[in-house]
């Protein structure tokens, strides 16, 4: 989390990202951007501390997805805790579990999907990892099928 933060601090605040933001969501909300003053909605903050964390590419790698998992699931996962009030636990649960699946489902699909167009921050970070955070940080479980169901 601390690689993410430090980047999210340093970036150089993406001016085309938050001119996009500015234009879709130009009113104050409470969501946390890390390193502003002022209040996004929801999920405008995880957008932008989502850009921020992975602008200067300083962000975590995870060898095995090959991808940097941390600039995904930590913007969503911090945003939704934030929104729904979760608590310590609840919140590096959510970490975790968005981590594990994000790096799994990376290293499934492998470095290949590089050839076919596809960054696998986005595909297994940005789409899985995030769901499976967010809902733990909404209090519920990712309830995946297992070979026992």
């Amino acid at each position: 989390m601390g690689n993410s933060a430090f980047a999210a601090v340093e970036a150089e605040n993406a001016p085309a990202v938050r001119a996009a933001v500015a234009e879709l969501d130009p009113g104050d909300g409470p969501g946390t951007v890390i390193g502003e003053a002022k209040g996004y909605r929801w999920p405008y903050a995880a957008l932008l501390n989502g850009c921020y964390a992975h602008s200067l590419d300083f962000d975590d790698t995870n060898r095995r997805q090959t991808g940097h998992p941390g600039a995904p699931v930590i913007s969503a996962a911090l945003a939704e805790a934030e929104r729904t009030g979760a608590n310590g636990r609840a919140f590096l649960e959510a970490l975790a579990i968005g981590y594990e699946v994000s790096c799994r489902v990376g290293a499934a699909v492998g470095p290949t999907s590089y050839d076919r167009g596809f960054h696998l921050t986005s595909t297994s970070g940005a789409s899985v990892g995030t769901c499976c955070s967010t809902t733990r940080a909404m209090g519920s479980w990712c309830s995946c099928p297992t070979p026992e169901r």
